[in-house]
C-alpha cells in the first residue's frame, strides 16, 4: 500500500461528489484512463487516493483502481483489496478483499502473495486456516525475494507447530531473509543455530550457496 494513502486515512469522506475535474496536467493521463488504458487508470486512481493533482477522493480512486483491477493489472487488484479491507472508497467488504488479493497473487504479486499466506495462516479475509496453502503461498513470495516472506517462512519451519519442523530450510530462508534487509531475521537466525548441529548449518550453507549461484 502506498505509504502517503495509509497516511491519509483519517481524512477520508465518503460523500465526496462523484465527479471532479481533474486539472489540466492531468488531461491526457484521463484521456487515457477512459480510453481503457488499465496502467493510467490505476495511476489516476492513485492520484485521488493520495490527492496528488486533484482533491482526496476515494469513491473515485476505488472506481479507477477498480477498472485496472478488472483488466488483471495485479497492482491494482491489491491495492482495490486494500481499499474493501478497510472500506475506503468502498463497502468494507472481507470477502472481496480475500477475492482481489488472491487475484493479485495467482498473477504474480509477491506483496500479494504474502498477504494471502497470512490469510491462510490466521483464517482471514474468508479464508479458512490452511496450513498447506499458507506454506505454499509463503514460499511464492519468498523466490521472489520478498524478505517479509522469507523471514515468516524461516520462523515457521523453525518452530515446526504448524508445518513439521526443518531447520535447515528455515536456515536458509532466514539467511536470505537478511540478505534482504530482514533485520528481524538476524535474531531468529541466531537462536536457530544455536539448537542446530553443526552438519545441520554446513548443509544449510551448501545450500544457500548453490541457489545463490543459480
Amino acid at each position: 500500500m502506498d505509504r502517503k494513502m495509509a497516511e491519509k486515512m483519517s481524512e477520508i469522506n465518503h460523500n465526496s461528489p462523484a465527479e471532479e475535474a481533474a486539472p489540466d496536467d492531468l488531461e491526457p493521463l484521463r484521456d487515457a484512463a477512459a480510453a481503457g488504458d488499465a496502467r493510467s487508470q490505476f495511476q489516476l486512481g492513485m492520484h485521488y487516493a493520495n490527492g496528488e493533482g486533484v482533491p482526496l477522493n476515494y469513491v473515485l480512486a476505488a472506481e479507477w483502481i477498480g477498472r485496472a483491477a478488472a483488466q488483471d493489472l495485479a497492482q491494482a487488484q491489491s491495492v482495490l483489496a486494500w481499499l474493501h479491507a478497510n472500506g475506503f472508497g468502498v463497502r468494507q467488504d472481507d470477502q472481496m478483499a480475500g477475492h482481489w488479493y488472491l487475484r493479485a497473487a495467482e498473477l504474480g504479486l509477491a506483496s500479494a502473495q504474502y498477504t494471502v499466506a497470512a490469510m491462510y495462516r490466521w483464517g482471514r479475509y474468508g479464508a479458512a486456516r490452511d496450513s498447506t496453502a499458507m506454506l505454499g503461498w509463503y514460499q511464492r513470495a519468498a523466490e521472489q525475494g520478498l524478505a517479509p516472506a522469507q523471514y515468516a517462512l524461516g520462523q515457521i519451519l523453525a518452530a515446526g507447530r504448524e508445518v513439521p519442523r526443518d531447520p535447515v530450510a528455515a536456515f536458509q530462508w532466514l539467511t536470505l531473509a537478511i540478505l534482504n534487509g530482514s533485520e528481524a531475521a538476524k535474531q531468529a537466525l541466531a537462536e536457530l543455530s544455536e539448537d542446530m548441529e553443526p552438519r545441520e548449518i554446513e548443509r544449510a550453507k551448501r545450500e544457500i550457496t548453490g541457489r545463490l549461484s543459480r
